[in-house]
Parts: C-alpha cells; structure tokens; sequence
C-alpha cells in the first residue's frame, strides 16, 4: 500500500456532476410519477450541504433561483438537520404556506439520495 491510500479522498468535479445528474433526474422522475412538471412545484427544499450544487441542480431544472432557498451562508453544513432547518425557516418567515407544493431533496454519503413530495 502507497503511504496515502488509506485517506479518504473526494473528486470534487465529478461528484457535482454526477450528484446534479441523479437529483435532477430523480425530480423529473417523481414529477412524471404525479403527472407534474417542475415549474409546477412552488419551492424545492434542498439539504444544504453544497450551494454548488444546489445551484446546478436548479439550472437543469430550469426553475427560478427563488424556488430553490439556501440558509448556507447563514449556518453552514447542519448535516441532518439541514432541510428541517429550512423548512422551519421558509414557514416563520411566511416563505412557504398552505397549499404550496413542496419537493425535498438529499444527497447524502457514499451517494445516497431521496426525493419526495409534499403539499402543505
């Protein structure tokens, strides 16, 4: 074994791309599921791990920057806290309310996401 093959190592480049790929394809998947199109979700509730890809994510989708909120800047990565966190702000601040569609998103480690829908 080299001296450095037992560090963990992250290729940043590629996880964006592939992480846009699979949360964007997994909203259109979800939306084809329930006879909808993105534009019709009123805000996607994204973990805020990456603004990075938050952004891109919103850019395949082709949605307004406002239809995809991010508290980043303010907390930073709150790990599994992340959406609830969001959530609970969007809805104090009257951001999102009674029957507003909502989509959640995750990307987690080793790649794992999920997507689900919500009308409040």
């Amino acid at each position: 074994m080299l001296a450095d093959e037992h560090i963990p190592q992250m290729r940043g480049p590629s996880l964006l791309k592939k992480a846009v790929q699979t949360l964007s394809r997994t909203v259109n998947s979800l939306c084809e599921t329930h006879g909808i199109a993105p534009e019709d979700i009123d805000c996607f509730i994204a973990h805020q791990a990456n603004d990075r890809i938050n952004r891109a994510v919103r850019q395949a989708l082709k949605v307004p920057p406002e239809k995809i909120p991010s508290n980043i800047a303010r907390y930073g990565n709150t790990s599994a806290a992340t959406i609830g966190i969001l959530t609970d702000e969007l809805r104090r601040d009257g951001k999102i309310r009674e029957g507003d569609l909502l989509c959640f998103l995750a990307l987690g480690a080793g790649l794992n996401w999920g997507a689900a829908l919500l009308r409040l």
